[in-house]
């Protein structure tokens, strides 16, 4: 997520909130979207390819980003100051698996720019992509705040870049006391929905 600072809000919050303790979880944002449509968490944030909004949720868009290529630092092409989906398409492919938004935000681009290439590791985690690309074993497209932080990898821009539409999300029924307050650390203003 780079359209907000979520350790900064979520020590804004604490700073004004300091008895409501706070249970902070990562997951795929289909995963966290059910789980605010079934109560189980408050808030979250999503990331979705351009044209799929948040489902079963209310939300607000925060801004767009463009992934960046995440290569081992041997890499041919790590040393590069850009690059396009075409030259990446000859390499294999970390990414999410099937059907997810973090896979289909790359698959669009790749269909886009009517380049094909080869997925050879499906990984549910940016973590867990970044340790795979680390040893050499493909390349992965996440963003460019979140790869700086992945140890032993190179990232290069790509022109033709997939992008996503960062999002947060809440309840679509009244957000808890906490929830509401959390949103407003946001500066969002969250309008209720009548009362019961």
């Amino acid at each position: 997520m780079t359209a907000a600072d979520i350790p900064a809000a979520v020590r804004r919050f604490r700073d004004a909130h300091p008895r409501v303790d706070v249970s902070l979880r990562t997951g795929g944002s289909e995963e966290l979207a059910t789980q605010i449509a079934a109560a189980a968490i408050d808030v979250a944030f999503l990331g979705l390819p351009p044209a799929v909004e948040p489902a079963g949720v209310r939300s607000r868009r925060l801004g767009r980003g463009e992934l960046v290529a995440v290569l081992a630092p041997d890499h041919p092409l790590a040393d590069v100051d850009r690059t396009d989906l075409a030259a990446l398409a000859d390499h294999p492919f970390v990414d999410f698996s099937a059907g997810t938004p973090g896979r289909l935000q790359s698959d669009v681009a790749f269909a886009a720019a009517g380049v094909t290439r080869h997925v050879a590791f499906e990984v549910t985690t940016g973590d867990l992509a970044g340790r795979l690309v680390s040893e050499g074993l493909g390349v992965a497209f996440l963003p460019a705040a979140y790869a700086a932080t992945l140890p032993g990898v190179r990232t290069v821009p790509v022109d033709d870049a997939p992008v996503r539409d960062e999002y947060v999300a809440w309840s679509r029924h009244r957000p808890t006391p906490a929830a509401a307050a959390f949103l407003t650390q946001l500066d969002l203003e969250i309008p209720q929905p009548p009362g019961p």
